[in-house]
């Protein structure tokens, strides 16, 4: 068990999602993002690349949801924004 897992299971805290997310899941290839790396995460210093992702997080009685911008070679976070709204406008900032 992770410290992470042990100071959840410590603090009794629970995941809790009321009801399914009806976001919907795009099975096709990104016409004008392609996946470049392709998950070869082999990188040589800072700013070379940035990967994306949105994801959707329950707050209290609505779903937001949040874009992020990683730097994978020093592992941070270089931006991000949050929405209420599943519209791409969070991804474009």
């Amino acid at each position: 068990m992770t410290p992470e897992q042990k100071c959840i299971q410590e603090l009794g805290i629970i995941s809790k999602q009321p009801n399914k997310h009806k976001y919907k899941i795009s099975e096709d290839v990104s016409k004008i993002a392609p996946n470049l790396l392709n998950r070869k995460f082999n990188i040589k210093a800072s700013n070379q690349v940035w990967c994306g992702d949105v994801t959707y997080v329950w707050a209290g009685n609505k779903w937001l949801y949040l874009a992020a911008v990683m730097d994978p070679f020093a592992r941070r976070i270089v931006g991000w924004a949050c929405s209420d709204s599943s519209n791409s406008a969070i991804t474009i900032l």
